[in-house]
């Protein structure tokens, strides 16, 4: 009878640990990579001496590199007549030893501080929530316990425009999980309304450029007098939505684009001859009219992801 080929290390396609260097926030990792490669090949690492020399033929460079020496002249230093030479004997104790050495000083405080500085940026909202719970580990805080100030930390990391829209939501989440997944939900509705968005003005725009005798449009400037939503605070964004006020004087019935006190300030819409653009209206910059449509969608449509998902299937198919 054969019997089956011995499996080796390199065909698991098992590879080595990163060496450490002596970094603490860098040991954790370094010895999970050392106990998988343990279990994975236990009749290779079948002592703990083996498990031990391994580890430490991984500590090559830096602070790490110069551990390894003392350790192994104090084992040295260990040697009698009865006593031969050994790495240890104990893989519990070594492990202790290589923390108690390498701890991360305020490790806690550490996590703290970057969590309640940490921010979004251009990371997509799944990025961040990953980056975030690590901290949140770390820092030792949890939802049991921590609801509040986690969603507060949360609420000043994420994107102001998704903040501000969970904001505006007529429930607002009281949980930082709930807080993850709106967060997730809104930063996708974005991106693909985005992305239809883009698709759309990328087709109109080749048409225009192929219909012969097509000249560029001159860029509206944007006007200096013009209200600039944005430096409302949320509150009051949520108070004129509900009660549907004008963003300029304040007042029911109308909205600030046919603002009576807007036009008789000067601040009204375009009424210049020679133009297409109806009396009235003021013509949008590609920019606004991206902002204006997103906006239209978010109040005809609002959280409906099905609907959503139909309306972007629409503009993808059939453009706008």
């Amino acid at each position: 009878m054969t019997t089956a080929p011995r499996m080796s290390l390199k065909d698991l396609g098992l590879g080595d640990p990163s060496p450490f260097k002596g970094e603490p926030h860098t040991l954790d990792s370094f010895l999970q990579d050392c106990s998988l490669r343990f279990s994975i090949a236990p009749d290779i690492y079948d002592t703990e001496a083996k498990q031990i020399t391994f580890a430490l033929s991984h500590l090559r460079e830096g602070d790490a590199k110069r551990w390894k020496e003392a350790y192994l002249k104090g084992r040295t230093a260990l040697v009698t007549n009865t006593t031969p030479f050994s790495v240890g004997t104990s893989w519990v104790t070594f492990e202790t030893d290589l923390r108690n050495s390498f701890s991360e000083v305020d490790k806690e405080q550490d996590a703290m501080h970057r969590l309640q500085n940490l921010r979004q940026g251009k990371k997509t909202v799944d990025q961040h929530n990953i980056n975030f719970k690590l901290l949140m580990d770390k820092a030792r805080l949890t939802e049991a316990n921590n609801a509040a100030i986690l969603i507060h930390f949360y609420r000043e990391s994420i994107d102001p425009k998704i903040r501000d829209r969970i904001m505006m939501m007529e429930t607002v989440p009281t949980t930082i999980t709930d807080w993850w997944r709106r967060a997730a939900q809104f930063d996708g509705m974005s991106r693909r309304l985005n992305q239809s968005l883009g698709t759309a003005f990328g087709k109109n725009k080749t048409n225009r450029r192929n219909h012969q005798g097509y000249r560029p449009p001159s860029q509206p400037q944007k006007d200096p007098n013009a209200m600039d939503i944005d430096t409302l605070s949320i509150e009051e964004k949520k108070k004129h939505l509900d009660k549907n006020l004008c963003f300029f004087c304040h007042q029911s019935g109308h909205y600030s684009r046919n603002c009576n006190k807007r036009r008789q300030k000067g601040q009204g819409p375009s009424t210049q001859k020679n133009t297409k653009v109806p009396q009235g209206k003021k013509r949008l910059g590609t920019s606004e009219l991206r902002a204006h449509i997103r906006e239209l969608v978010v109040e005809n449509i609002g959280d409906d992801e099905e609907q959503l998902n139909d309306f972007f299937d629409e503009v993808e198919e059939k453009g706008l």
